[in-house]
């Protein structure tokens, strides 16, 4: 799937725990935040997905 590039506005804190979270899983903040965009975007258009079940890209094998 081609992406593209956006800008978003976020709280120091938030842009630090996410670089965090990224170094953690050996991905980077970029991929990280676009996978936790995705599925909020998927939860929010289909309720009845279980949000205990994440489908990070950088999480596959």
């Amino acid at each position: 799937m081609a992406t593209r590039p956006i800008s978003l506005r976020i709280p120091e804190a938030v842009k630090q725990d996410l670089e965090q979270i990224a170094k953690r899983f050996g991905a980077s903040p970029a991929t990280l935040g676009a996978d936790y965009v995705t599925q909020g975007v998927r939860a929010t258009q289909h309720h009845c997905i279980d949000a205990l079940v994440p489908n990070h890209s950088f999480m596959r094998v």
